[in-house]
């Protein structure tokens, strides 16, 4: 069964986090669909990732030339048009979990300052435990330094 690991952002924002996280996930060869909770964050992380940030993070949007080729993929939906390894969703907890399975990996990435995806993602868990997926928490210490949680 899919694994899905929980990123709580405590000490950085998601505009730090992404291109970090995304590059690395590149580097190990595999493919990212981004998925963002509706169609003006998707376009917010695609603008992001295109002027937002030191390393360039290749990717692309369903909109635009051959989806099917892009190593990272951001949208709003979790149509898999460039047959991705991974699934990281950012702030968006109500993907219907049969998705999962299409996906060797799903993170999730959330602001925990932010009291509505904390909500949401807490009723998320115990929907995906209780549906006998692996879990893994990640939470940031105060130096911003992602420790595995309980």
């Amino acid at each position: 069964m899919t694994s899905i690991n929980f990123y709580h952002l405590t000490r950085s924002t998601i505009k730090e986090t992404l291109p970090k996280l995304l590059s690395k996930i590149i580097d190990s060869d595999k493919r990212v669909l981004l998925v963002a909770a509706n169609e003006n964050e998707a376009n917010q992380l695609n603008d992001m990732l295109w002027s937002g940030t030191r390393v360039f993070v290749p990717h692309g949007t369903p909109n635009e030339p051959h989806p099917d080729k892009q190593p990272i993929l951001v949208s709003h939906q979790t149509e898999n048009l460039n047959k991705a390894d991974i699934l990281l969703m950012v702030g968006n907890t109500d993907t219907n979990k049969d998705i999962f399975s299409s996906f060797e990996k799903c993170l999730l990435v959330f602001d925990g300052n932010d009291p509505d995806q904390t909500s949401a993602v807490r009723r998320s868990w115990s929907t995906y435990k209780n549906s006998g997926f692996d879990l893994t928490y990640w939470q940031q210490d105060t130096k911003g330094k992602w420790q595995q949680g309980g």
